[in-house]
């Protein structure tokens, strides 16, 4: 049905970097999107978003450090679409 087609609607639409500003927000993109955002960039606000996103089995690109919206922000335009921020070292 119509349900069954938002995710791929979304995803057709999203840019290339998926901000996450909370865990809840992380969970119910997860739960919507599911495997489509495999296709994406995701950035978390936190370590804690970060968290919720890899349980669930997807790859976080960027963590926000500061963890703001501007340390967001920063990590998604000022270091390019592909996010280089490396969060593992």
């Amino acid at each position: 049905g119509q349900d069954a087609q938002l995710p791929a609607f979304l995803v057709q639409r999203a840019a290339a970097d998926q901000a996450l500003t909370s865990s809840a927000i992380a969970q119910s993109t997860i739960n919507m999107l599911g495997d489509a955002l495999r296709k994406v960039k995701i950035a978390c606000i936190s370590p804690i978003t970060a968290g919720v996103v890899e349980k669930n089995g997807f790859t976080v690109n960027a963590i926000a450090d500061p963890y703001t919206m501007e340390g967001l922000v920063e990590a998604i335009c000022f270091r390019g679409a592909d996010i280089v921020r490396d969060i593992k070292g």
